[in-house]
């Protein structure tokens, strides 16, 4: 088969007499036993599968062996595009108990069907060799494929690989019929060889079995680029014409990103095909969005004879533009529920204003305002179609993103092909990149790159071309500053050598051990063979083996998964009898470290955990709180009845439930807050002190936990009953300051007692007096000089 997608009639026999019935475990040793022809089907659906949607991409159906009339041969599906229904045929194929003789019927299909000299033929012959079959008509068919350029594959059920040979103990009828179709072959291929030497035209015997294996591996879609043509500018031509240069360029797209099948269709459920045409039901004029998804929709008065379209409707993309209105205040009566304020739908669609496309003017936003812009109010730039070249550097010192394109000169000039290879041939001499401005369009925005040239050598010819890919601009680059690693300084200056952070000399090591156990390169590839550097080819050049990782064969898995899923959907009548198997291999062997390299540095691993003091960090069981729907809602209903186990004691009935304080009016309840932390907090307001000190416990979020205790401490003084609060400010002030001072968070905490002290001055603040308090604790709470942060730290190290 050619290289290229498309331009292809491929006509596929398919073998269904009587022995295709029989079972056969996967080739691929899962265990799953099927009958031969099932395995053939999802063959022939794999070969559809990549053709569907291709105009020049032809396939047909032959079946042999069947109760057709015309001698067991039946042309199923004729030669046309894949489409669903072809595959719908193929999967209802039944098997026959007969025997026959496909392959003229296939041709007098190939020749009915119109296409040029430039397309490829192909008949794709699939049979077991149990069953006899007449061998007179083959010679005919012989001549005919070499006169009409058909190629011939047969693939073999069953069958030992052609260098082999035939196992005696098969049945006389299967080992007469692999002889022959060896025979058949080799005596094609030296007809065929007179008139052509083309390989398209190569007739080949397959074994079926690894051809199913290799079908089922993912494969890349074959997508030929668009050619599209512009211009290289050397030199300006307003500034010098007559030493500008203008060479004739075509470009495709050498990389591009690719995604997941998108889903086009939406099924109705079987509720709604009961449902006559034309009856279903309207909705709210004022949602254009519904009216307009109804007319859209293939199943809006469908027609009876169109059964797709009263099934699935296209799904399209659409957008309404609305002004909601701002909605009334209401002051709710002491009876009414809060529940009852809720709007209802058809109450939320009249608060609903739409405003036609056209009416619309988009806006920037400037800071905190919008400032509308009419489409026209900013005029494009004034570019020029065209890639430009502005300069050269040395071909090392450039950065690259984005996809990549390819560069030829048009094959149609000659003097552009001499001008395109004497540029490239300069910029490889000379070690040189040139640095273009490339516009798509006249008034597009120009774009920056690198235009990196490439010869490459083969049959006594040279062939050159250019990558460009596209340079960033200053907005593109993100940079991210960090300080030393290696090196620390205290605040006062001096230089630390040794921190929890600096590595050792052990670790080090260890650590470099363990990057060179895990070198890939040292690993072959499954199914390569580890070949020595000393070993040399004929031309004495050493012989290495593949690398573990090649691009060429990592496939996406989110791709390749998507796309087994619809197959096997559209395969398969129950898929929760047969629901979809595991990943294919392929997709999932770079996910996981190989296991020899595993194995290799186990030993340094462990050392490695030890030196570094690694420890796994046990899980924080929660737990589950019920959720209560009528709290939910500030709506209790009817007190909940709580069940006494009956194992533990009633307490004795003379305790007084209502203690003689109670009626202190200085007395404060405790707050009925929950103990936990607010959202995005690591601190309580009920238990502040002992959150701080679990905390700072358990990891290293000093900093944060820090942060939150100064603001916690401010909400706690401030919702405080006179001077109640203040002690327990005062205790969690002097922990925070502590602990500050213990990890080097001084600026922290200066910030969080500079952030209290103007909150407490503030004329608005509740408890003005706590700054009083605060500066009597002398010490203890105030700010950490830069002093006492030094003398720390050299305590901490001495």
């Amino acid at each position: 088969m050619a290289g290229r997608g498309g331009y292809c009639v491929v006509a596929y026999c398919v073998d269904v007499s009587p022995s295709m019935g029989e079972a056969m475990a996967d080739p691929d040793g899962t265990g799953i036993k099927r009958p031969k022809l099932a395995w053939v089907k999802e063959y022939v659906a794999r070969e559809f599968e990549p053709k569907s949607g291709r105009k020049t991409d032809c396939i047909g159906l032959v079946t042999f062996g069947g109760n057709a009339p015309y001698q067991n041969v039946s042309v199923d599906v004729a030669i046309q595009t894949a489409k669903p229904a072809a595959l719908e045929t193929l999967m209802n194929t039944e098997q026959g108990d007969a025997e026959g003789n496909p392959i003229l019927c296939a041709l007098d299909a190939i020749q009915m069907h119109k296409h040029t000299k430039m397309w490829t033929l192909e008949i794709v012959l699939i049979t077991d060799g149990e069953s006899g079959f007449d061998q007179g008509e083959y010679e005919e068919a012989m001549e005919t494929l070499d006169r009409l350029g058909v190629k011939l594959t047969v693939l073999g059920v069953g069958f030992d690989d052609p260098e082999d040979n035939v196992d005696k103990s098969k049945p006389k009828p299967k080992r007469l019929s692999e002889k022959f179709w060896r025979v058949f072959i080799r005596n094609l291929e030296e007809q065929i060889s007179k008139s052509s030497t083309e390989e398209q035209f190569r007739p080949e015997l397959k074994v079926f079995e690894p051809q199913l294996s290799q079908i089922r591996m993912p494969r890349p879609d074959v997508v030929n680029g668009t050619q599209v043509g512009t211009c290289l500018y050397i030199g300006a031509e307003p500034i010098d014409a007559e030493q500008a240069i203008c060479i004739p360029l075509k470009y495709t797209k050498a990389t591009a990103k690719a995604r997941p099948p998108t889903l086009s269709k939406a099924w109705k459920t079987a509720v709604d095909l009961q449902q006559p045409a034309g009856t279903i039901p309207t909705h709210s004029e004022a949602s254009q969005l519904l009216n307009t998804l109804q007319s859209q929709s293939q199943s809006q008065g469908g027609q009876a004879n169109n059964l797709a379209a009263l099934v699935s409707a296209e799904v399209k993309q659409h957008s309404t533009y609305f002004l909601k209105k701002p909605e009334p205040i209401k002051e709710s009566g002491a009876g009414e529920a809060e529940g009852d304020d809720l709007p209802t739908i058809e109450e939320d669609e009249g608060e609903r204003e739409y405003i036609p496309k056209e009416e619309l003017v988009k806006a920037w936003r400037y800071g905190s305002s919008w400032i509308p812009v009419e489409d026209d109010t900013f005029e494009p730039l004034k570019t020029q179609k065209g890639v430009e070249v502005l300069g050269f550097i040395p071909q090392k010192n450039y950065m690259l993103i984005g996809e990549v394109r390819y560069l030829w000169p048009d094959l149609k000039s000659s003097k552009a092909q001499i001008q395109f290879s004497s540029f490239v041939s300069a910029l490889v001499t000379t070690g040189m990149v040139a640095i273009t401005r490339w516009v798509t369009k006249d008034g597009s925005p120009p774009e920056i790159g690198v235009c990196i040239p490439k010869q490459e050598f083969g049959d006594e010819k040279r062939l050159d071309l250019m990558y460009w890919i596209r340079l960033p601009f200053a907005d593109d680059d993100h940079r991210f500053f960090f300080p030393s690693l290696t090196n620390y300084k205290s605040v006062s200056g001096n230089e630390i050598t040794e921190h929890p952070y600096i590595p050792t000399q052990e670790q080090s090591d260890l650590m470099d051990e363990l990057v060179k156990g895990l070198d890939l390169d040292s690993v072959t590839p499954e199914g390569a063979t580890q070949q020595d550097d000393e070993d040399e080819d004929e031309d004495g050049e050493p012989i290495l083996h593949s690398p573990w990782y090649d691009p060429a064969f990592s496939y996406n898995p989110a791709i390749h998964r998507t796309k087994q899923a619809i197959l096997h959907a559209s395969l398969t009548a129950d898929t929760k009898a047969d629901p979809l198997g595991p990943p294919h291999p392929e997709l999932t062997k770079y996910f996981y470290t190989p296991e020899k390299l595993v194995e290799q540095t186990e030993k340094i691993t462990e050392r490695l955990k030890d030196a570094l003091d690694i420890k796994k960090v046990t899980r924080v069981q929660r737990k589950k709180r019920q959720i209560d729907i009528d709290e939910l809602f500030d709506n209790p209903g009817p007190g909940k009845t709580e069940t006494v186990s009956p194992a533990k004691p009633k307490v004795a009935a003379d305790v007084d439930k209502k203690p003689d304080f109670a009626d202190d009016p200085d007395f404060i309840l405790p707050p009925s807050a929950d103990a936990k932390p607010k959202p995005g907090r690591l601190i309580s307001n009920l238990r502040p002190l002992e959150d701080f000190k679990r905390v700072t416990a358990s990891g290293d979020v000093f900093k944060k936990a820090i942060q939150d205790m100064g603001v916690v401490v401010e909400e706690n003084v401030a919702a405080s009953f006179s001077k109640q609060a203040f002690p327990d400010a005062i205790a969690c002030l002097e922990e925070a300051r502590s602990t500050a001072l213990m990890y080097e968070e001084t600026e922290t905490y200066n910030e969080i007692v500079k952030n209290l002290g103007k909150a407490v001055t503030d004329p608005s603040f509740k408890h003005k007096d706590f700054w009083k308090t605060f500066k009597a604790a002398g010490k203890k709470v105030a700010p950490i000089s830069e002093e006492e942060a030094a003398a720390a730290l050299e305590e901490e190290y001495d």
